[in-house]
């Protein structure tokens, strides 16, 4: 029902996320459906590698641009974070707290019955 999919990076804003089946089907013990699921994530991460390819780099010198110049970074990621999360909902997975994945999971379970 539960499968790691995100990164190890303390700066990964998925850090402590981790990617659910919406049907609630367990990949941890489908080897099937965990290799789907590394291909899903593959085939998403490298939209996402596209959209990033396409940003101009972001320069500053000072204290007030060095500010905006971050503002600029974290809206990246947060656009590539929603780029992620929209291809693999294609996919057919959620993205939830790992403490509440296996609730998830259930609760995914019974609505796709």
């Amino acid at each position: 029902m539960i499968v790691t999919l995100s990164g190890c990076q303390s700066t990964d804003p998925m850090q402590g996320m981790l990617w659910v089946r919406t049907d609630g089907r367990s990949m941890q013990s489908d080897p099937k459906l965990r290799l789907q699921g590394e291909q899903d994530r593959t085939i998403c991460s490298g939209r996402v590698n596209q959209s990033v390819a396409g940003q101009t780099p972001v320069y500053s010198s000072g204290l007030i641009p060095a500010i905006q110049a971050q503002q600029v970074l974290n809206d990246r990621r947060d656009s590539f974070g929603e780029i992620m999360a929209g291809c693999m909902a294609e996919r057919g997975y959620v993205l939830v707290p790992q403490a509440e994945a296996a609730a998830r999971a259930a609760e995914l379970r019974k609505i796709s019955r």
